[in-house]
């Protein structure tokens, strides 16, 4: 004899299947939104950081390309004359000045290029404290093993970035940027480098322009 069942029963056998399939359903698709949500956020996380470090990689990449035009055109000036002696210290002033991420900025001649009596002339425009300063080194830097740019860039015969340093004097990580400069040997005819060129930039400078 078959037990016959109440209507009454399968219409709450119903309801309950269906308000479990129900549940079970907001809860998954709970839990997918949830999930969905987190990865898209982690996702323009990560896509804004990337923005973000490109774009800083291009400000970056803009300002060392001004650095390296900027000392490229001195030295190509010094070469040609078309920059006479006289106006370097002018240019060097006016070019730190407009391009206010740079350190320092610095011609330094061969013995005796810049004049027959004068043995070493190197003009050094630096930013220190906040100020600008026109220096002059004491030491010898076509001699000197402990700073020894002078000697690398002339040796390098082109454009060339340095290693970085520690500047004791700016307390700070600096990297540098320098080419030769030269003028025709009176006797040979021949060209000869007459000195070089160099600019400076700040570390703490890069550090500036990520912000």
């Amino acid at each position: 004899m078959q037990t016959q069942i109440n209507p009454w029963q399968k219409r709450i056998f119903r309801l309950s299947l269906i308000l479990c399939v129900t549940c079970f359903l907001l809860a998954a698709f709970t839990l997918y939104a949830y999930w969905a949500e987190k990865t898209q956020t982690l996702e323009r996380a990560k896509n804004q950081a990337r923005q973000e470090a490109i774009h800083a990689a291009k400000k970056i990449d803009t300002q060392l390309r001004k650095l390296e035009e900027s000392v490229s055109s001195i030295a190509d000036d010094l070469t040609t004359g078309k920059l006479k002696d006289q106006k370097l210290l002018d240019r060097l002033k006016s070019t730190i000045e407009q391009n206010p991420t740079f350190y320092g900025i610095t011609a330094a001649y061969a013995p005796y290029a810049y004049k027959p009596q004068l043995r070493l002339y190197s003009p050094y425009y630096a930013k220190k404290d906040g100020k600008l300063q026109l220096l002059q080194r004491t030491y010898d830097y076509t001699q000197s093993k402990k700073e020894d740019w002078y000697i690398r860039i002339l040796a390098a015969a082109g454009p060339v970035w340095l290693e970085s340093y520690f500047g004791t004097t700016s307390n700070t990580l600096i990297a540098s940027f320098g080419t030769p400069f030269y003028r025709i040997d009176t006797k040979t005819q021949k060209s000869i480098p007459a000195g070089v060129v160099r600019a400076n930039y700040s570390l703490d400078g890069l550090k500036d322009l990520m912000l």
